[in-house]
């Protein structure tokens, strides 16, 4: 699985989560507060990308999408 993949793995996970939540507690959940989340999320995943060195792409072949040694 790739950086890219796995990010929309992750992005698709958060978004399921919040409708779930949202329907629990409308009032919690609101827009700004998942905007804010998912916005933070993506900001720690560019980061992260950026600052792998050359070579390291964290991409995995098995399905589980464990990172390699």
């Amino acid at each position: 699985m790739t950086d890219t993949g796995f990010a929309a793995d992750v992005l698709y996970l958060l978004l399921r989560g919040f409708y779930i939540a949202d329907t629990e507690d409308p009032g919690l959940w609101t827009d700004e507060r998942v905007g804010a989340a998912v916005s933070r999320l993506t900001d720690l995943f560019v980061a992260g990308l950026e600052s792998r060195p050359e070579g390291t792409g964290g991409a995995s072949d098995d399905a589980g999408g464990a990172p390699k040694p």
